[in-house]
């Protein structure tokens, strides 16, 4: 079976308020992960690109073992959880374990910053592969591993925890709005598990927007990468040419971004560059 999963298109809000055929799942701020239990009793983790990140987290691999039947596949997120009772996730303590080896490190880390494995999806179970099953099905046969495990959801000794769902749109993004989280994913009912990019699985993502000054560029295959003081934005295609002869004309520019958060080094993390909004020095 493949390691790799299934990726989300992005969506916006008032396109997803046309349509109610959709499972909404809260979206967590972590690292994806594909959790294999093997014929033989071995667990794996696998992050989206299919590279084996097992040893990052020995806190995951007993919990896991005690949860996952063997020959079983689950799909989920990564976390460092800040808040249980809201769903907060601490990004950048994860990331501070995102490319530990050093054993002694890790073993640290597991420990003062403990990791939770949001799970939302079973692809296979005992040998079955459900990837096949519409979403409902694959759905509860995970929500039963979960009750036969007698796990506690979001119980701060657990290390496994199940996905947190919302019955309607409005209430799912006033939740994520009132406490300041990622976004949802909108999955469509009946839909299969497809080892691709899809459709069926649609990203609302929680941004903010600012205006930024950039100062300075750098080329690549698609565009352009604007720079300025804590920032790097791409802007590609048609556009990056005319922001590009502006930039080299006015030497400084003011742009709006599409942005996630602001880091703890306090840059702009994941921009998207939207448009040109001014030109020269902030007066």
């Amino acid at each position: 079976m493949s390691e790799t999963c299934m990726l989300c298109q992005v969506i916006a809000l008032e396109e997803a308020l046309r349509n109610n055929n959709y499972i909404l799942d809260l979206k967590y701020d972590g690292s994806r992960c594909i959790a294999k239990r093997y014929e033989n009793g071995a667990v794996a983790l696998f992050n989206r690109q299919g590279r084996n990140i097992t040893y990052r987290y020995p806190e995951l691999l007993k919990a896991l073992r005690g949860f996952l039947p063997c020959d079983s596949v689950a799909d989920g997120e990564i976390v460092i959880m800040k808040d249980w009772e809201t769903h907060l996730t601490d990004f950048n303590a994860l990331q501070g374990r995102e490319h530990l080896q050093n054993t002694f490190k890790i073993k640290l880390r597991s420990e003062s910053n403990p990791a939770t494995l949001v799970l939302f999806d079973l692809i296979r179970l005992q040998g079955q592969d459900l990837a096949w099953q519409p979403i409902e099905k694959r759905r509860q046969e995970l929500h039963n591993l979960f009750t036969f495990n007698t796990f506690n959801t979001f119980n701060t000794s657990n290390r496994i925890v199940e996905v947190k769902e919302f019955e309607n749109l409005k209430d799912a993004w006033d939740f994520v709005k009132k406490h300041n989280l990622e976004g949802l994913i909108l999955k469509a009912k009946g839909s299969p598990y497809e080892y691709r990019r899809s459709n069926n699985w649609l990203k609302l993502k929680n941004t903010r927007r600012a205006t930024v000054e950039v100062s300075g560029y750098e080329e690549h295959p698609k565009g352009i990468t604007l720079t300025g003081r804590k920032i790097r934005v791409a802007c590609n295609g048609h556009q990056s040419i005319e922001v590009k002869r502006l930039l080299e004309q006015k030497g400084r520019l003011q742009v709006e971004i599409e942005y996630l958060e602001m880091t703890k080094n306090g840059f702009y993390r994941m921009p998207t560059f939207k448009k040109v909004v001014g030109y020269g020095f902030y007066s």
